[in-house]
């Protein structure tokens, strides 16, 4: 009996010397100091999270763990831009994260795409969104040629219509029904 307490009495003063450790996912609150109780840190086993501030509730910032970027290309989902907003902790060499558009308040800033990867060169729409101008091709110009093809059809040609399925043509060698 005594030995069960004392292993307790261990085990109480080992956990009160250290914060518990929260690992989080992609949206859930991370934490922007290691003495926080508990520390929330962003989980890079499930992916290349940072903990990042892109908005704010009244005047207190929301830190959540987003999945890092360098541009839009790296966000999977739709309606995602790459944020730049300040990274806490370690940054895996980005200054920038995937999140709703909505979520991407100022003073942060919406990542281009490169401008090599702009149709026509980065004449696009200014109310369209980069991922929008990087989905839509620029129309052909009025002035452009025609496409024409030069090759034969694909297509067999089509047998008469009043051929049932199944009957014999005549080039089909038979006399008749069997």
């Amino acid at each position: 009996m005594t030995r069960i307490a004392i292993s307790f009495g261990v085990l109480l003063v080992l956990a009160s010397c250290s914060n518990p450790t929260l690992l989080s996912g992609e949206g859930v609150a991370c934490s922007t100091s290691s003495s926080a109780d508990p520390y929330r840190k962003c989980d890079l086993a499930e992916a290349d999270y940072v903990c990042i501030n892109t908005y704010k509730v009244n005047t207190t910032p929301v830190w959540l763990c987003r999945v890092a970027c360098t541009d839009i290309r790296d966000c999977k989902t739709s309606t995602d831009v790459c944020c730049q907003a300040p990274i806490s902790g370690n940054n895996l060499g980005k200054t920038a994260a995937c999140v709703p558009a909505t979520d991407c308040d100022p003073p942060s800033v919406v990542v281009p795409l490169p401008m090599s990867l702009m149709p026509d060169g980065g004449n696009v729409d200014a109310r369209m969104s980069p991922r929008d101008a990087m989905v839509i091709s620029p129309l052909p110009s009025i002035d452009a040629e025609p496409l024409t093809s030069d090759a034969a059809p694909d297509a067999p040609a089509e047998a008469p219509s009043d051929a049932s399925p199944g009957a014999p043509t005549e080039d089909s060698g038979s006399d008749g029904p069997l």
